[in-house]
């Protein structure tokens, strides 16, 4: 969960008023990287309101990945990455999304072997 724009405001302006970084740190119970890193915010004039996660995983059209592994469903992750220009981690979670499974085996089954 991300401080509020208050808490962040009120501990900015105790450090203007001539209180110590530290002191203010542990009086409001924050990390001092985290107030170091409102301070440079403020000095540069953004905001302080929280900022976005910057992750995320890209939208892959399930018609398109759908159809990938009908065509190919021998494929791994790293093939559909390199064929289909997604991260793995994207791939595997539109898969998971999709309940689409897919199970490598890469040792002979007994009735593989027999044929």
């Amino acid at each position: 969960m991300a401080y509020s724009v208050d808490l962040r405001e009120r501990a900015v302006s105790m450090i203007e008023k001539g209180k110590s970084k530290v002191e203010v740190a542990e009086l409001l119970e924050i990390g001092i990287a985290t107030l170091y890193r409102w301070l440079r915010k403020k000095a540069a004039g953004e905001s302080l309101r929280p900022s976005k996660n910057g992750s995320f995983i890209r939208k892959i059209d399930p018609k398109i990945l759908e159809e990938y592994v009908k065509k190919n469903p021998d494929h791994t992750l790293a093939e559909m990455k390199q064929n289909l220009g997604f991260g793995i981690n994207s791939i595997w979670y539109r898969l998971k999304q999709l309940r689409i499974t897919l199970k490598k085996s890469y040792t002979i089954s007994r009735a593989q072997s027999r044929r």
